[in-house]
């Protein structure tokens, strides 16, 4: 998720802070099943980690994804 907020971050001219992908592409970009990414960014989202609005996903706390890769690193 950091990696795509930083590529989005760089690719964008608009520079509104998300990342849009459908939950089925980043399940394809993760390889991982659509219902474990909605269930992962459902969590995340109840965590306070990341917002979300339709397709669109805003990372509100970068420092706690990055703790959360570092303990299955």
């Amino acid at each position: 998720m950091l990696s795509l907020d930083d590529f989005y971050e760089q690719c964008n001219d608009d520079d509104d802070g998300f990342i849009n992908l459908s939950r089925y592409d980043l399940a394809s970009l993760l390889g991982s099943a659509k219902e474990t990414i909605i269930r992962l960014l459902s969590e995340f989202k109840a965590e306070k980690l990341i917002a979300t609005q339709g397709q669109s996903i805003a990372i509100l706390n970068p420092q706690g994804l990055r703790h959360i890769s570092q303990m299955y690193s």
